[in-house]
């Protein structure tokens, strides 16, 4: 049981004398204690205190309730008579999930693709990368055509509460006209810096064209999706693979920088 939530501390407390309870979490007193996290783009490293023994865990996910959810794995496995030593190395060679704060790549930066389609979900991967500390957190998303549209703008309060800048672009938009969209979108956005561009490939690229060293950009939305719904058809869009060559691009176009520098600085 979690014992970080209030409500799965209460339940460890009240099944302690009928079950064998076994706790987890960040909290003083759980049986598998994390502690000392380290986190960086690429994932975290931390320390977990279980039966009276430390262990060092490297993680190649983000977040708190990441670290959460791999020790409650911990101690289920551990449970069926697997040495905790033997389960925390393994740990390090997890695959990711695709699109659900899933690392793209970066260079110097940092870009992440998740499912979060929700204000509550944009929030919460909002607050998760605010976590590693990035200089901006850039945020790239939309909303789905012929959903409910007074989401739309608790979508953008969401995004721009925790975002330095915003860029809001099309999600599925079906039926609908994606402008309108955006324009529904637009009044929860507030003083936050954002573009409109309804085309995501181009929102995706000008996202990664502003980057700077320790920024973080999320593109948010469509995560594992490999499609983009317009009027009734679905062609191929994939926000992982329209990232990955957005950072080839950047990455082209500054070591072209890089070279002619040197020679513009002696004419």
């Amino acid at each position: 049981i979690n014992i970080d939530d209030p409500y799965g501390k209460k339940l460890a407390e009240e099944f302690l004398d009928r079950l064998r309870v076994v706790t987890y979490g960040f909290s003083l007193g759980a049986d598998f204690k994390i502690y000392n996290v380290q986190a960086t783009f690429k994932g975290q490293e931390f320390s977990l205190e279980a039966r009276g023994r430390q262990y060092l865990v490297r993680f190649p996910f983000v977040g708190r309730f990441n670290a959460q959810n791999a020790i409650a794995a911990v101690a289920a496995v551990s449970a069926l008579g697997l040495q905790v030593s033997d389960i925390v190395k393994h740990l390090a060679n997890t695959p990711q999930t695709p699109g659900r704060m899933e690392y793209v790549g970066g260079e110097r930066f940092a870009v992440f693709v998740d499912y979060a389609h929700t204000p509550d979900a944009v929030a919460k991967a909002c607050e998760t990368l605010r976590e590693l500390n990035p200089d901006r957190l850039i945020t790239v998303f939309g909303c789905g055509g012929d959903r409910d549209s007074t989401k739309r703008p608790l979508m953008a309060k969401a995004a721009a509460k925790y975002s330095d800048q915003l860029f809001i672009t099309s999600d599925n938009p079906r039926s609908e006209v994606p402008l309108t969209i955006l324009h529904d979108i637009l009044p929860g956005v507030g003083d936050t810096k954002h573009e409109l561009l309804v085309d995501r490939r181009e929102a995706i690229y000008r996202a990664v064209e502003i980057a700077r060293p320790h920024d973080i950009i999320l593109i948010a939305g469509k995560g594992h999706e490999t499609y983009q719904e317009v009027n009734g058809t679905r062609t191929h869009f994939d926000d992982r693979v329209e990232a990955r060559e957005a950072i080839v691009v950047w990455s082209a176009k500054k070591k072209k920088e890089a070279k002619q520098s040197p020679r513009d600085n002696n004419e």
